[in-house]
């Protein structure tokens, strides 16, 4: 149930942002899309809305969100790529990858983050 009210919440923010002329403004000089893909929802990193992820659907129709990515395009590589694994295996391999991305992607955020201190 938690999980059905999280996805309505979702649906009803989307809605009310595609009405919003400075949100579709926004969308345009950030992310140089008028809307975000199927599949593809915001994310917050560091601030609001600062990255994306794929957002892989179940066959229980449960949904798994993939790695941050601070691209659009990077986000939808990842759900095809988590997709045809599903269709091929599916939902725990699908899962199992979609975790092994997500660990990936949170220890080179880290790992730059260090870097990047270090150079100061």
């Amino acid at each position: 149930k938690r999980a059905e009210v999280q996805k309505l919440r979702a649906l009803i923010s989307s809605a009310l942002q595609k009405k919003d002329p400075l949100w579709q403004k926004w969308l345009r000089q950030t992310w140089k899309v008028s809307e975000l893909p199927d599949g593809v929802r915001f994310a917050t990193l560091r601030f609001d809305n600062d990255c994306v992820c794929s957002v892989l659907t179940l066959q229980d129709g449960s949904e798994r969100h993939g790695p941050l990515r601070k691209s659009i395009r990077e986000a939808e590589k990842d759900l095809a790529d988590l997709r045809a694994l599903q269709r091929s295996t599916g939902d725990t391999a699908a899962c199992a990858e979609l975790e092994a991305r997500d660990v990936q992607a949170m220890t080179a955020f880290f790992a730059s983050r260090l870097d990047q201190r270090s150079r100061r």
